[in-house]
C-alpha cells in the first residue's frame, strides 16, 4: 500500500514538473505579452483592436479575481528570469494583482488540460499507458504552433475546447453548454464544436432533442458574438482581421514557406488517414475542426501562424497514432 502511494505521489510530482517547465518554456517562446495588438492594458480598458477585443473571458475574468483575491506574487516568483520578464511584459508594473491571476489562469489550464485529455482518452478506449503518455506528448507538441505568436487566450482555450469536446462525447448536455459559454466568451470559433455535434448527432439522437441542443448553441453564441460586437463597434480594426494577401506576398517572396506549409498539412492528412477505418467515430467527425480551420488560417490567420491550430490538437494528436498500438 505505501509503495503504491508513494507511486502515485512520485508520478503527480512529476508530472506537476513536467506542466511546469512546459509553461515556463510556452511563455518564453510565445513572447506572451509582447503583442501591441492585444495588449492587457487595452483589453482591460476595452480599447483593444477587432477580433482581440472580442476574446474577453481571461483578461475580464482575471481582473474580477484579482479586485476579490488582490494577491501580490511571491518574492521567489521574480527568481525566475522568464516569470519576470513575462510578468512586465504583461503590465504587471501597473496591474500586479491582474497578471498574477492571468498567468495563474493559464498555468491551471494546462493542467486543465491534461486532467481532461486523460479522461477523453479513457473514454475513448485508449490504454492507460496512453492515458499517461499522450497528453504530456500533445503539450509538446503544441510548442511549434507558438513560437513568436502567443495570445492570452491560446492555452485556455485548448482546455476548453478540448473539455468541451469530451463533455460533448460524453452527451452531458448542461455542463456542456455552460461550458460552450464559457468557450465563446474566449475565442469565437467555439462555434466549430456546434459543427462537430451536428455531424456527429445528426443521426444518432432523437431529433427534437437533436434540434433544441443545436438551437440553444446557436442562440447561446449568436447573442454573445452580436452582443460583443455591438459592445466594441467603434474600436478599431475589423471584426474578422483579412490576412490572404498577406500570405500571398509572403509566399511570393518566400517560396520555400509555402512549401514548407502544403508539406506540413499533408504530413498530418497521411498520419490521420493511415488505419483510418479503425479510428474512434467521434473523432473522425471532429476532423471538420481542422478542415474548417484550414480556409480560416490563410484567410485570418498570419503566415506561419499555426497557433490557430490548437483547437484541432486533441483531434489531430490523437488521430495520428495507431489506434491498435494504443488500445
Amino acid at each position: 500500500m505505501f509503495k503504491k502511494k508513494l507511486g502515485v505521489f512520485l508520478t503527480k510530482t512529476s508530472e506537476l514538473f513536467f506542466v511546469a517547465l512546459f509553461f515556463l518554456v510556452y511563455i518564453k517562446i510565445s513572447r506572451l505579452g509582447t503583442s501591441d495588438w492585444a495588449s492587457l492594458s487595452e483589453l482591460l480598458a476595452g480599447t483593444a483592436r477587432r477580433p482581440f477585443i472580442y476574446r474577453i473571458l481571461l483578461p475580464q475574468f482575471s481582473q474580477i479575481l484579482a479586485r476579490v483575491v488582490p494577491a501580490n506574487p511571491p518574492s521567489q516568483f521574480f527568481h525566475i528570469e522568464v516569470l519576470q520578464e513575462t510578468f512586465t511584459a504583461l503590465g504587471g508594473s501597473i496591474y500586479p494583482h491582474v497578471v498574477l491571476w492571468i498567468l495563474t489562469l493559464i498555468f491551471l489550464s494546462i493542467i486543465g488540460f491534461v486532467c481532461v485529455e486523460k479522461h477523453f482518452l479513457a473514454d475513448l478506449g485508449f490504454s492507460q499507458q496512453a492515458q499517461n503518455i499522450l497528453p504530456f506528448f500533445l503539450l509538446i507538441l503544441a510548442l511549434p504552433f507558438t513560437v513568436f505568436f502567443g495570445y492570452l487566450y491560446d492555452l485556455p482555450q485548448l482546455f476548453l475546447f478540448t473539455f468541451s469536446l469530451w463533455l460533448l462525447y460524453k452527451k452531458r448536455w448542461g455542463w456542456y453548454l455552460i461550458l460552450f459559454i464559457l468557450t465563446t466568451l474566449n475565442k469565437e470559433t467555439s462555434i466549430l464544436l456546434s459543427v462537430v455535434f451536428y455531424i456527429y448527432y445528426f443521426k444518432k439522437l432523437d431529433k427534437k432533442i437533436f434540434y433544441q441542443l443545436l438551437l440553444a448553441q446557436f442562440s447561446i453564441y449568436l447573442f454573445i458574438r452580436f452582443s460583443l460586437i455591438w459592445v466594441y463597434r467603434h474600436n478599431p480594426g475589423n471584426i474578422v482581421y483579412p490576412t490572404f494577401f498577406e500570405h500571398l506576398n509572403q509566399y511570393k517572396t518566400q517560396p520555400i514557406l509555402f512549401l514548407l506549409t502544403l508539406l506540413l498539412f499533408f504530413s498530418v492528412f497521411l498520419l490521420t488517414r493511415k488505419n483510418w477505418a479503425k479510428k474512434n467515430s467521434f473523432l473522425k467527425s471532429a476532423t471538420i475542426v481542422p478542415l474548417l480551420i484550414l480556409p480560416l488560417y490563410f484567410f485570418g490567420g498570419m503566415p506561419m501562424e499555426f497557433r490557430v491550430f490548437l483547437e484541432a490538437l486533441p483531434i489531430l494528436g490523437i488521430l495520428i497514432f495507431d489506434p491498435e498500438k494504443l488500445h
